[in-house]
């Protein structure tokens, strides 16, 4: 895999990521929760994707 197809590909997961905070922070629970948004990537894309999404939150959302 090249590195422009990761990058595109890190993106995607990145902007999924994204659109499963907003559909929590529109939901009844006005929240979201890690581990339902890495359940989702893997059962959509696969279990290396999850990981990178899993990063991606602690990396940017993490309490630090």
């Amino acid at each position: 895999m090249s590195d422009k197809t990761k990058l595109i590909e890190m993106g995607m997961i990145i902007s999924r990521v994204h659109e499963l905070m907003a559909e929590g922070k529109e939901s009844k629970t006005r929240g979201w929760k890690m581990s339902d948004i890495v359940n989702t990537i893997e059962k959509e894309q696969g279990s290396t994707q999850s990981m990178i999404a899993f990063q991606y939150i602690i990396d940017n959302y993490g309490v630090q």
